[in-house]
């Protein structure tokens, strides 16, 4: 930085951007999905998470390369063979249906034994948002939900979108 010039901040296209004006669907993906999150906080918060994403363009990935969701839920203690029982019989087929492509899913044999980790691919945010939704609609999806809530054994869930590096045996 030559001598005498203040720092500037990244311009960022917050919320004040139209979804519809971002660069490419990634954006746009992005962009719903931070909107969404980030709702219930102020707008001086609310442009921390979504200026630097959104502007430097980091959830968007090369047309040939997969985006992969990582969701990680821990259950109350010994309570996650009532949920995996459930969701194996119920579960399972529908998201094999609306969301497609299962990478993996796994317990934990060292290390916290009350988290199961499920990991999906999708062609873009875009893809996930609309599969997700359709998903979120479908009838028999609400009631394996009420299901599930009826059990009472969630502790939390985190979700991780990841894409993979150029060197990544998972593309």
């Amino acid at each position: 930085m030559p001598h005498g010039h203040a720092h500037q901040p990244r311009k960022s296209f917050c919320f004040k951007q139209s979804p519809t004006r971002l660069a490419n669907k990634g954006q746009q993906g992005a962009y719903r999905i931070v909107k969404r999150r980030t709702a219930g906080l102020p707008d001086t918060l609310r442009k921390v998470f979504c200026g630097p994403i959104i502007a430097s363009g980091g959830f968007t990935a090369p047309r040939d390369q997969m985006l992969y969701e990582i969701r990680t839920y821990t259950f109350k203690p010994l309570r996650g063979a009532d949920w995996l029982a459930l969701y194996k019989s119920e579960g399972l087929p529908l998201q094999q249906e609306f969301l497609g492509e299962l990478i993996g899913f796994f317990t934990t044999e060292i290390g916290d034994i009350s988290q199961i980790v499920h990991i999906w691919a999708y062609k873009s945010l875009d893809d996930r948002i609309e599969r997700r939704d359709r998903m979120a609609a479908d009838s028999r999806w609400q009631e394996f939900g009420r299901k599930v809530k009826a059990l009472d054994i969630f502790v939390s869930m985190e979700s991780r979108i990841m894409r993979p590096t150029d060197f990544s045996p998972l593309k």
